[in-house]
């Protein structure tokens, strides 16, 4: 007799055709969850319905053919939002940070901290309450995990919770309320005593609680000890997929030359910014190697969908940029593995050292060596160090960064490959992080927790 799948229901806002980071984590994780033996079914919204920071086609490519996916219509104000606003008023992104001023601004950024609380995507919460609802009694829902930003999708956790007692495991892929940029929200007191209260019911009623990062785990677990809480917090880090990089090593085997016949040393930068990242001092560093290495043609190369504003910025300060826009995620492996060097930036904000983007371990995957700005005492730094993939810095170390970039210049590090950095960044892999999830999930049948 064949034993029962154990069933997993992963409620996700952002998912194909949705683009940007927030959807990886969750894509690749219930793809090999699913080759361990799991049934998932995924609930996410309709596209149409949907608010999506960017959008990529190719990523429906990886959704696993055995899941099953839900999809539910939803309320969307950003449309309403729009027609009485106008899309050049709104703050960006998604109602968050922003450089835009003016009365209409404000005004939406009012509407949204309070009306719209803890954020203007729970419009799709009715309908996907009522459809989880319906998963978990007639499917056997054993699990259920939801995963925010947009932190609502918690909220709908908590109520499926509350209506079935069925195990719910939520995941942060960033802080709610002690986010870096919370307080350009524009929150009153009133506003964010409630998205506090709604995040606190959170914390406490989870049976279990994952994020990205150590740094993170510890924070949740000393706020769970706060509220008074047993649940258990595990860190399951976002990772990199081997099989994104299939087909993509033949990338590194030419090298560019500049226009004066000089070699080209390219720095890519992968994903979005804003101008808390404060990367000026890359570009001084960039600079002062520059003038040293003169015979070295050295180019900073962005890509991702980036402010524009900031953008204008960084080209009329640093001739040596080059923004190529947002491409497909299944093109990065190839302009990683076509780079020199890579470039992290961590935002120059309070607890910058919780802070891991998912990029970082695709970086690692690349091999190729990893310039860090920022926090070069955080995690991210942590993990670049541990495994010997590149050098980290603060902002005012503008002499050493030159420093280890014309030392990179001047001696190529080729793409290392021995057994020995290998093994290191596979504890990184989708496949093992999904592993580690997947005991975790399997061996916690009955979880403690305090209400």
């Amino acid at each position: 007799m064949s034993q029962r799948k154990r069933k997993l229901l992963v409620v996700s806002y952002y998912w194909p055709p949705s683009g940007g980071s927030g959807v990886q984590r969750w894509l690749k994780l219930t793809g090999y969850l699913a080759e361990l033996g799991w049934e998932i079914h995924v609930l996410t919204i309709e596209p149409d319905s949907a608010k999506f920071p960017s959008r990529d086609a190719s990523l429906e490519a990886d959704i696993h053919p055995s899941l099953i996916v839900h999809r539910t219509p939803g309320f969307n104000p950003f449309t309403w939002a729009e027609a009485l606003f106008g899309s050049k008023s709104l703050p960006d992104p998604n109602f968050a940070r922003t450089e835009k001023t003016g009365w209409k601004t404000k005004l939406a950024l009012f509407v949204r901290t309070h009306l719209f609380i803890p954020d203007p995507r729970k419009g799709w919460n009715s309908r996907a309450i009522h459809k989880g609802l319906e998963l978990i009694r007639s499917e056997e829902i054993d699990l259920v995990i939801t995963t925010s930003p947009p932190h609502s999708s918690q909220l709908i956790g908590m109520e499926l919770k509350k209506q079935t007692a069925v195990r719910w495991i939520a995941d942060f892929r960033d802080p709610w309320t002690d986010v870096f940029y919370y307080n350009e929200l524009g929150h009153s007191f009133l506003s964010r005593a409630c998205d506090r209260r709604y995040e606190e019911q959170v914390l406490q009623r989870a049976d279990m609680l994952i994020t990205v990062g150590q740094e993170m785990r510890r924070q949740l677990r000393s706020r769970l000890k706060a509220l008074g809480s047993l649940s258990p917090v595990y860190a399951i880090f976002n990772g990199f997929d081997e099989r994104d990089f299939e087909g993509s090593d033949h990338a590194a085997s030419s090298k560019l030359e500049s226009h004066e016949g000089k070699n080209v040393f390219q720095i890519v930068y992968s994903g979005t910014m804003s101008e808390s990242y404060r990367p000026d001092a890359f570009f001084e560093a960039v600079e002062v190697a520059q003038k040293r290495l003169p015979e070295v043609d050295f180019q900073v190369k962005f890509v991702g969908n980036q402010p524009e504003s900031m953008m204008h910025r960084l080209r009329k300060n640093w001739s040596m940029l080059v923004a190529e826009g947002g491409i497909p995620h299944a093109e990065i492996p190839r302009v990683l593995l076509g780079a020199d060097a890579l470039l992290l930036v961590i935002p120059d904000t309070p607890q910058a050292n919780l802070i891991v983007t998912g990029k970082v371990f695709e970086y690692l995957r690349s091999l190729k060596p990893v310039l860090c700005l920022g926090a070069p005492n955080g995690e991210a730094a942590n993990i670049i160090r541990s495994v010997g993939a590149g050098a980290c810095f603060d902002r005012n170390e503008i002499r050493e960064m030159a420093d280890q970039i014309i030392a990179w210049a001047e001696k190529p590090a080729l793409s290392d490959a021995s057994n020995e950095r290998i093994a290191a960044i596979s504890q990184f892999s989708r496949g093992e992080q999904a592993a580690v999830l997947s005991r975790i999930l399997g061996s916690n049948e009955k979880v403690t927790r305090t209400d």
